[in-house]
């Protein structure tokens, strides 16, 4: 269904103005600092996409700073309830990016089917409940899934509009891109409660 997915150009760079360099050597990209960088979650499968994730979380950290980007084994505080954690820091989030892989369909159906907890799941339902924005990322030429394929709670993810995430020389211009979606997504957040203030 990959036909019905509008995929996010490279001309959504340009709506977010003077908030982003061009990407510099080693992979950082410079932002000013006009408005309060977004606070993004990074949902993903560790089986196969913990590394790509990292690499991710690296160039966003790089961007937005350390307190801005959460992924599980970095953000939790040892100890701390894990479904606690999570109901506290999702409500606060511009942004989930949620990582497809191409076994992630497979996985949600496996663990439904053996009666498994999945993180993932719990992450994306609460997420949509919650009105968080959703952005999936199609890793390494991923299909995104159809309504009827998915479970009900999260059959509300296939109308969203999705980036595609490689891990070869495309990397960087593609985490560039979902940067810039960031940002937009930001932006249009702070515009929104200023103008539920006046």
């Amino acid at each position: 269904m990959t036909s019905d997915i509008a995929f996010l150009s490279s001309a959504v760079a340009p709506t977010v103005k003077n908030k982003r360099r061009k990407t510099a050597k080693g992979g950082k990209t410079k932002r000013s600092t006009k408005f309060q960088p977004p606070l993004v979650f990074i949902n993903y499968r560790h089986k196969k996409s913990l590394d790509i994730a990292g690499r991710l979380r690296d160039r966003l950290l790089g961007v937005f700073g350390g307190d801005r980007v959460i992924r599980d084994t970095e953000s939790f505080p040892f100890g701390d309830d894990f479904d606690q954690t999570i109901k506290t820091m999702l409500p606060k989030c511009t942004t989930l990016l949620t990582l497809i892989d191409d076994d992630w369909l497979k996985e949600i159906k496996r663990r439904a089917k053996a009666k498994t907890f999945d993180w993932v799941v719990f992450e994306l339902e609460l997420a949509l409940n919650l009105g968080v924005r959703i952005v999936p990322v199609l890793v390494n030429g991923s299909a995104m899934p159809d309504a009827r394929s998915l479970p009900r709670g999260l059959k509300a993810l296939a109308t969203k509009t999705a980036v595609p995430l490689r891990s070869g020389i495309d990397f960087h211009n593609d985490v560039d891109r979902i940067i810039a979606v960031l940002e937009q997504a930001c932006a249009q957040r702070v515009t929104a409660t200023r103008s539920k203030r006046k």
